[in-house]
C-alpha cells in the first residue's frame, strides 16, 4: 500500500470515504482515527521526509503539497497532530488499541533493557524509521503497532 499511498490518499479524499482494495481490505485514508467493531484504530499513511515533515506552510484539508497534512507521499507534522486530535475524540485518554503506519518509530521503549533504544539498524538503513511515528507511539500508547 505504501508505494501507492499518494494515489490511494487522493482517491479517499476525493470521495471522502475509505478506499476498498479488496473484499476484506480497506485503505482508511491519509491520517486519522476511527472505531472498527469497538477497536480504536489510529492510522498514518505515507512516509517521513525531514523537509516535508517540517513544512508549516502547507495549507488546506488534504495531504499533498498544496494541502495541510502532507507533501506528495510524505506526511507533515500537521498529519501527526490530526491523528492525535482524532484519537482523543475516540477515548478520554487518547489511547488506541491499534496504530497502523508504514514505518517504525525512530526510537522505542525496550522492555528487555528498560530504556529507550534506537530502531534496528536494518530499519534505519532503509529509512523506515520516523520521529513522527515515535510521537504517535508515545502519545497514543497503542496496544499493538503494525
Amino acid at each position: 500500500v505504501d508505494s501507492m499511498a499518494d494515489v490511494l490518499i487522493r482517491q479517499s479524499q476525493a470521495s471522502g470515504k475509505p478506499v476498498r482494495l479488496g473484499r476484506n481490505l480497506i485503505f482508511l485514508g491519509a491520517c486519522g482515527a476511527t472505531s472498527i467493531q469497538g477497536m480504536r484504530v489510529a492510522f498514518l499513511a505515507g512516509r517521513y521526509e525531514a523537509t516535508s515533515y517540517k513544512d508549516i506552510w502547507a495549507r488546506g484539508s488534504g495531504f499533498f503539497a498544496e494541502e495541510e497534512y502532507g507533501v506528495g507521499p510524505h506526511y507533515t507534522m500537521n498529519a501527526i497532530g490530526e491523528v492525535k486530535a482524532r484519537s482523543s475524540r475516540l477515548s478520554k485518554d487518547g489511547q488506541v488499541d491499534l496504530l497502523l503506519t508504514s514505518e517504525w518509530p525512530d526510537v522505542f521503549w525496550s522492555t528487555s533493557v528498560s530504556r529507550l533504544a534506537s530502531s534496528p539498524p536494518e530499519v534505519l538503513k532503509v529509512g523506515a524509521a520516523s520521529p513522527g511515528v515515535r510521537e504517535l507511539f508515545f502519545s497514543l500508547k497503542p496496544r499493538y503497532h503494525a
